[in-house]
């Protein structure tokens, strides 16, 4: 194994522990149907994966990645920073379609994890995106920006 290895494996697993340290949430707007969420969230993941007008997301920007890549290694930096920029593009666009995010408990978590198809796991989450969360749900709100090796902050 070479040193590039190590230090893109050690790199990698520090992003996807920081990642995997947000509470799961789920997109939430009251008394909303099933085919106007799915189709809220095609459109929306569609979006956020071409940088597309109307997400008011923050478009991949392949030069932020590639000036780090000589450290790093281009690849998995470019991967990084397309993968966050895309996450952000979506959740704009879900909040700009009046959507709120509603962190799961840890037994609604455990319950959707369960469920065996793609059609319950549908249902299942048409049925909880429509309920009225109360004080659970909450706006979006813009990350803060941290500058590093990727991300310069304006």
């Amino acid at each position: 194994m070479n040193w590039r290895m190590v230090v893109s494996s050690a790199l990698a697993a520090v992003v996807l522990n920081g990642c995997a340290t947000r509470d799961p949430f789920v997109h939430t707007r009251p008394l909303v149907s099933q085919s106007e969420l799915l189709g809220d969230i095609d459109r929306c993941q569609a979006l956020a994966r071409t940088g597309g007008a109307g997400a008011n997301g923050m478009p991949y920007n392949p030069a932020l990645p590639s000036q780090a890549g000589a450290a790093l290694g281009a690849g998995i930096g470019q991967g990084i920073a397309q993968a966050q920029a895309q996450q952000t593009g979506y959740e704009r666009c879900m909040a700009d379609r009046g959507y709120l995010q509603t962190t799961l408990t840890a037994d609604e978590l455990t319950a959707y994890r369960a469920l065996k198809t793609e059609d319950e796991r549908k249902a299942w989450l048409a049925a909880f995106a429509a309920r009225d969360h109360g004080e659970r749900s909450v706006r979006r709100t813009e990350p803060e920006c941290r500058p590093n090796l990727l991300v310069a902050c304006n």
